[in-house]
């Protein structure tokens, strides 16, 4: 039992640590003009964000539901398996 408390304490922490991440390089990123952003800021964020995703898939795995935030990259793909086979193709 203490050893899966800890694995999804471990996710959740490194979910925190991806959105802190996002969130300075999103700063960064702002300063420079559309076009004018420097790529590895870009790579550093599009990272992240994958990072963000895979925390998320970690904590579903482990039975936890996690938290969604105004910031977070889309993550679809739990949401569209909520709704009816029907409604999907919207």
């Amino acid at each position: 039992m203490a050893d899966h408390a800890s694995e999804i304490k471990h996710c959740q922490e490194q979910l925190d640590q991806h959105r802190r991440n996002t969130q300075e390089l999103r700063k960064q990123l702002a300063v420079f003009g559309i076009g004018q952003q420097p790529l590895d800021k870009v790579t550093q964020l599009r990272t992240e964000e994958d990072g963000i995703r895979q925390a998320k898939g970690a904590l579903r795995a482990l039975g936890e539901a996690p938290q969604y935030l105004p910031g977070d990259p889309d993550d679809l793909a739990p949401l569209l398996a909520m709704l009816p086979p029907t409604t999907r193709a919207l």
